[in-house]
């Protein structure tokens, strides 16, 4: 799935991808590949059994990955990594995120539409 994100995240100005990786839901399949809107094909309950499995996964790992990480110190290089992945995730909906440009072009609530941006990114 990381292919996948990086391939549709992919900031073409700057030649790289907006983060590091992940599932992007709006073209899957119930099979969990890609490309069709997940209930286009009917399948409804594979669809959504992918989409259990994904949350089971991620509560048996996300814990320990936490634990493993949670002493680990956290230095000016890495909020300065953290600050520039959100600039990346700033740029990329502004510029080609679907769901904010049709927000913006059809007159949307401006503060709805922006408020999943970071408040605080670096370039």
């Amino acid at each position: 799935y990381k292919k996948w994100c990086d391939d549709y995240f992919y900031i073409k100005h700057r030649k790289t991808m907006r983060g590091v990786g992940g599932i992007f839901f709006d073209q899957l399949r119930g099979d969990g590949h890609q490309p069709a809107l997940a209930l286009d094909d009917g399948d409804f309950q594979k669809a959504f059994t992918f989409v259990q499995a994904v949350g089971e996964f991620f509560l048996a790992y996300y814990p320990a990955l936490i634990r493993k990480k949670m002493h680990h110190p956290f230095t000016s290089a890495d909020r300065d990594r953290q600050l520039r992945y959100r600039g990346h995730y700033a740029e990329f909906n502004l510029l080609y995120d679907r769901g904010t440009k049709f927000g913006l072009e059809t007159d949307g609530n401006v503060e709805a539409i922006l408020m999943s941006l970071p408040p605080l990114a670096k370039w």
